[in-house]
């Protein structure tokens, strides 16, 4: 499980994704927790659209749990719920 808390805005997102990547390569599972995050950047959903993407690529069943900042980006980014099975936290 990785969890963020906090703003994911474009000062921090390249980390945040770098670090999920490289977490993403060995894992047969990933709980991605951003219930606890406050902003949510579009920098941030692209972020999160590569982790579906590889997850895809390498069979890797993962989940999100999401803010109500998060599900607001996913509304406008994401109408189709092409990311797959998403969780509302809290």
């Amino acid at each position: 499980m990785i969890t963020v808390e906090g703003e994911l805005d474009a000062a921090n997102t390249t980390q945040f994704s770098e670090y999920v990547q490289l977490r993403l390569r060995n894992a047969d599972k990933l709980v991605l927790d951003l219930s606890g995050v406050t902003f949510f950047a579009a920098e941030a959903f692209s972020a999160v659209h590569k982790v579906s993407v590889q997850a895809a690529g390498q069979n890797v069943q993962w989940n999100l749990l999401t803010s109500a900042p998060v599900d607001r980006m996913l509304q406008i980014c994401d109408p189709d719920h092409a990311l797959g099975e998403l969780r509302r936290a809290g």
